[in-house]
């Protein structure tokens, strides 16, 4: 049944083909960049921002200075805890990259 006060609703009409050719359908394709993307990427250059400033300010020193080998001799949770750190907040720059990057190629 074809609802009149739907326009979404599918309409039933009587397509002409000449011979054995499938109707065309136009489908939308969506490009470009705007609307919510523009807040998703702002977010994204945001975390990137922190985690670098995170990472100079913090995790590095901890390298530099030795500290990791103190902490880890003290109790290896501690280290284990800002390797872990280490390694996601890398994620956390990783990725918005390559992200960027993957973008950028179509």
């Amino acid at each position: 049944m074809v609802n009149p006060d739907n326009e979404l609703a599918l309409k039933t009409e009587n397509l002409i083909t000449s011979g054995n050719e499938p109707p065309q359908v136009e489908h939308a394709h969506l490009r470009g960049f705007g609307g919510w993307l523009y807040v998703v990427s702002i977010g994204l250059l945001l975390t990137l921002g922190n985690a670098l400033i995170y990472i100079i300010n913090t995790l590095l020193p901890i390298y530099t200075d030795g500290l990791i080998t103190e902490l880890y001799k003290d109790d290896w949770k501690y280290g284990l805890i800002i390797i872990y750190e280490t390694v996601t907040y890398s994620l956390y720059v990783v990725f918005p990259i390559v992200l960027g990057f993957s973008d950028g190629k179509k």
